[in-house]
Order: C-alpha cells, then structure tokens, then sequence
C-alpha cells in the first residue's frame, strides 16, 4: 500500500516537473549492457559546456529511478515515514525550484515486463541511447525477444533514439517503430562510426570518427581500453554534436572520458605486470569481450582470473571452454560456480588452473606466480566475489588501490566482514 502510494505521487511530480521545465533535456540510458559506463561517458561529454545532472549509481527500482531523475537520493533509512515525507516534500519544492540543470541523463533498467510502460506515461526524452541487447541473463522476462521489446519501447516513446549497432541482433529491429533513429559503433553499417587506427592497453584508442553530423570525419583518442568500452565513447560524440557542441569541442572532450573503476580500467602491477580490472561485475558476454581483450595483447604471461557470474552454469561451462591452455598460462577462477562449472571446461582445454574459495587467497597464489610484465586479467560478479581485494596484493602502488571498485568506507567494513567470516 505504501508503495503504491509512493509510485503514484512521484509519478505526479516526475511529470509536473518536465512540465514545468521544458527547458531541460532528458537524456535516457536503457540496454542490457554497458548503461552505467555510457551514461558516465555521456555526462563527461556534456559538462564540458552544459550543466548536467546524473545519479552515478544504479537504480534500484522504479522508484529510485524517479529520484534519481529529480536529483534526490534515495533515504538510508527506507523503513522510515517520516523519512518518505521528507522525501516527498524535497519531490514537491524541486517543481517549484527554478531549473538547475540543462540536461539530466538517466539510466534506464526494464528490468521486469511493463517496466517501459510505467515510465512511458511519465516521461517523454529527447534521447534515448540503446547501448545494445545481449543474450545474458533475463530474469524477469520468459525470452531474449521479450527483454529487446522492453528496452525498444523506450526508444519507441522518445523523441530520437541512438542504437548502438554493434551490440545489438538485427532481428531485433523489427520492434523498433520511432522512425527517428540513428546507429553508433565500430561497424561499417552504423551511421556514426569509429574507424580505428591504432590501439594499445595504456595508449586506448585512436582514430577518426565518420558522423553525418560533423563536416569531416573527426581524429578522436579515447583513453578507454578494450572495444566495449570505446562504444560508450562514441555514444558520447555523438550526443556532443546532437547537442550544438562544436567539433573541435568534442574532439577534446573525448579525452577526458576515462575508465570507471573495476570496468575495463588497466593499472600497473608488481614486477612489471599489468593488471586489466573488469572486477566490477560480469555477465557471460562481458566475460567473453574481457577473454578476447586478454588474448588480443602480447606478453610473456598471461593470467586469467574468473569469479562467479550472474550466469548460468551452461554460461559458465561455455565460458571454460573458450580458456585456451596455449594461451593463458595459469587460469585462477573464485567462487563455487567458476570452480564447478568453468574449472573443469578450462582444464580440458590445457589450462593450468587453481580454485579458490574467495579473492584474498586467490590474490596470494597470483602474486606467487606472477612474472615479469605479465599480463593479469581479472573478471568476476560483485557480491560475494570481490576480485579487487585480490587485485590489491599484486598492485604496483597501494595508492591506486583508489581506483578499484568498491572502496567507500561502507563497502569497506562490509568486505573485511565478510572475509573473517570466510
């Protein structure tokens, strides 16, 4: 009852507020893989010259998504009426606020059926970037075509809609109805393109951006590493020119999108090593992207080091098999689905592997058998997993343990309780 209560007045004020406001653009991040990281990269782009609003963190729910898009953080204590009141009052005055922002980018999760429904009668966007459909998990949804009609609809209900091209199945396209629509990625068939010229680990990537909304094809240097990171990069652009920002603007901008921490982001190791951190979570696609990125750069040792997935066992198994023992020296996986379903897939194909219990003994086998300039993949799910606490025993640096993930005093005590427990 409270709940429902809480939907529908929020859903009143998210309304009255873009009513009231029409001088703001809302921008909509929706996909079912890299929301956050184009979000983050698209907010970079736009502050540069306009003033920008967006939630760092993942909504939780619709009701979270609805502060988020209000600029106001969900309470810490969500039990508690008087702090819903509060809530809701800070709700009502932001209508009346004058405008503080002049773009509000907001990340977008349809994570059950009717989610995109809900929304479409609160909010209309001027764009919505669909960052691209993969086959991983869907719960909350009976089969993939159910989940790509979920995440389509907001592109059908905004204003114009950006399609990443790369990620998402053709087949797909036929639940697209917005007829104002372009596609962004590396491929050939997108509208904007990123034709890549070189491209190293700590160097990122360089090359010239094709859009018909720039008069030449623009020389563009993301410092993001592996490809699935530059596509959030191009999104970015993209949405640069869309907003009146100058060529030679988004030019610059563009380096200064950086790597969030756990996803994709190359830090220096003891020995000479370097350590590629996809620790924040992991999905079989996003690991399978990691396993590429890891055998698509030279060094006289690889390391591949796995934790659980929000997978499936079949997911697991599959990812095992895609573990070459010719390429990958030692294959260290943590949590009991990598040791069950993905060790025994990798050990056929003549990996070395070692299984453990949690990251902070997984981390002391690694710095044991970690050579000079040796290359360190580490990939694995959040909860429970925690790769970077296996990270920080072989990091050149303790003062880069900053750039790892999860490292709020909070996040913090709730590690060093977990591990004591273990």
């Amino acid at each position: 009852m409270v709940k429902q209560f809480l939907l529908k007045k929020l859903s009143q004020y998210v309304r009255t507020y873009f009513m009231k406001h029409t001088d703001i653009r809302l921008i909509i991040v929706v996909g079912s893989i890299g929301k956050t990281t184009t979000k983050i990269a698209i907010a970079r782009m736009l502050s540069e010259q306009y003033a920008v609003r967006m939630h760092e963190g993942d909504p939780r729910s619709r009701i979270d998504t609805m502060l988020q898009l209000l600029g106001i953080d969900y309470p810490g204590n969500k039990n508690s009426p008087l702090a819903w009141l509060s809530i809701l009052r800070a709700a009502k005055q932001r209508i009346e606020q004058p405008s503080d922002t002049q773009y509000i980018i907001q990340e977008l999760d349809p994570w059950k059926a009717g989610a995109s429904t809900f929304f479409e009668g609160i909010i209309r966007p001027d764009i919505t970037v669909v960052t691209g459909i993969s086959d991983g998990p869907i719960r909350g949804f009976g089969s993939i075509e159910e989940k790509a009609k979920e995440i389509l609809q907001v592109a059908n209900f905004s204003k114009y809609a950006l399609v990443n091209r790369d990620d998402s199945d053709g087949r797909f396209a036929a639940f697209l109805t917005n007829a104002n629509i372009s596609t962004y990625g590396v491929s050939g068939t997108a509208e904007h393109r990123f034709i890549e010229e070189d491209s190293s680990l700590f160097g990122g990537h360089k090359g010239l951006l094709s859009s018909p909304l720039a008069p030449h094809e623009l020389p563009i240097e993301f410092y993001l590493a592996g490809e699935k990171n530059v596509r959030p990069g191009i999104a970015a652009c993209v949405i640069g020119l869309l907003a009146g920002m100058q060529p030679e603007a988004v030019v610059s901008a563009a380096t200064r999108i950086k790597p969030l921490a756990g996803r994709m982001n190359i830090l220096r190791g003891v020995r000479g090593s370097t350590i590629i951190d996809d620790s924040y979570g992991a999905t079989y696609p996003s690991a399978m992207a990691a396993l590429q990125m890891l055998y698509a750069h030279q060094a006289p040792q690889r390391i591949a080091v796995f934790g659980d997935m929000l997978a499936t066992p079949e997911e697991h198994e599959a990812l095992g098999a895609h573990c070459d023992g010719i390429e990958i020296q030692w294959l260290v996986t943590v949590g009991e689905k990598a040791e069950r379903y993905l060790a025994p897939q990798a050990k056929a194909q003549g990996c070395q592997v070692r299984s453990f219990r949690n990251a902070m003994e997984a981390g002391v086998f690694i710095g044991s058998v970690l050579e000079d300039k040796g290359l360190v993949l580490f990939k694995g799910a959040s909860e429970g997993i925690y790769l970077e606490e296996a990270i920080k025993i072989i990091l050149h640096s303790t003062a880069d343990e900053k750039l790892l993930p999860r490292q709020t005093q909070a996040e913090l005590d709730a590690k060093a309780a977990y591990f004591v427990k273990e």
